[in-house]
């Protein structure tokens, strides 16, 4: 009954195995309880299964009946309104008269159930082959045993504690991520439009981030929450945001290495557990021509291409 009231066109083995589901969740809650509500709470289910049944069925597909209804049939019922398919079931599958259906269907809350039994009793299907016919095998008949909530509990925590482990170590030891004082303070991080530098003044402010670490948002992220947290953090006017403009990220001499620059303030920051180191200069508004001292070379191209970056200078004097 449960398997020809479903909706859709799902595969035949996976209808049967959703209507056992069905029919074993109301049977072994409810195991003393009145046929009848037993019926309709099995219908009111099957007429609109929850996507949550079709969860698990491996213990369930492998407890099928040897023969299964047609289904050529099952693709003519799908096409049925479902309260003219209840009532077509119970029919012709249960075998019950005209009136006990239609008590069925006012439990089922169908407001005139008449003109839906004269539709199922006027459908016409292929024939049906007896219920006897997809009889469960033997021991396979009894509801199937539920799988054990213990080691499914203990997959969750495990992957939970994986989860905050990794969020702990992405966070430099702190579970509070984008709660922390980064974005208390507004601070973002900020980088140069490509193909400034080579078009206008070399400037600060065009400077391209350099560094085979610019590209990773991990690394330039702690580099970013580490200066935020140092009480040198430079803090935005009122509610407004704070750009700290990327310059390096790299390694040297196989330290990561990052410099942020805000105004006429840069940060060196050299990995976990260092503290952040501050530069200043005599400009701020990142209108002082760039000369690195001993700290770049100049392509063909005219772009600075930064060899010990964390040593160079333009201008800086320690803060």
């Amino acid at each position: 009954m449960a398997y020809f009231v479903q909706p859709g066109r799902a595969r035949r083995v996976y209808r049967m195995a959703v209507a056992r589901r069905i029919v074993d969740e109301v049977v072994t809650r409810r195991p003393r309880g009145d046929l009848a509500r037993q019926r309709t709470r099995v219908l009111r289910r099957a007429m609109r299964p929850s996507r949550r049944l079709r969860i698990g069925l491996g213990p369930r597909l492998r407890a099928l009946p040897a023969r299964l209804p047609d289904a050529a049939l099952t693709a003519a019922l799908a096409d049925l309104e479902p309260p003219v398919r209840v009532a077509w079931v119970l029919r012709r599958v249960e075998g019950m008269r005209r009136y006990a259906v239609r008590d069925q269907l006012l439990r089922l809350r169908v407001r005139d159930p008449w003109p839906v039994i004269d539709a199922a009793d006027a459908a016409e299907l292929p024939d049906l082959e007896p219920p006897d016919a997809f009889a469960f095998g033997p021991g396979m008949d009894h509801p199937v045993r539920r799988r054990p909530l213990i080691p499914v509990a203990a997959a969750v925590a495990l992957t939970a504690a994986l989860g905050g482990a990794l969020v702990v170590t992405e966070n430099e030891g702190s579970l509070a991520g984008g709660e922390g004082p980064a974005d208390d303070r507004r601070l973002h991080l900020l980088t140069a439009a490509p193909g400034a530098w080579r078009g206008g003044p070399h400037r600060l402010d065009v400077w391209p981030a350099r560094g085979d670490l610019a590209g990773d948002r991990g690394f330039t992220t702690r580099a970013l929450r580490a200066w935020a947290r140092s009480p040198a953090a430079p803090r935005p006017p009122g509610r407004g945001d704070v750009g700290a403009q990327l310059l390096f990220a790299g390694h040297v001499d196989g330290v990561p290495t990052a410099l942020l620059r805000n105004g006429d303030r840069v940060a060196r920051y050299s990995g976990q557990g260092r503290p952040v180191e501050i530069f200043t200069a005599a400009a701020g508004d990142g209108s002082t021509p760039c000369r690195w001292e001993a700290a770049a070379t100049c392509s063909r191209h005219g772009t600075p291409a930064p060899r010990r970056p964390a040593a160079a200078r333009c201008g800086w004097t320690r803060a």
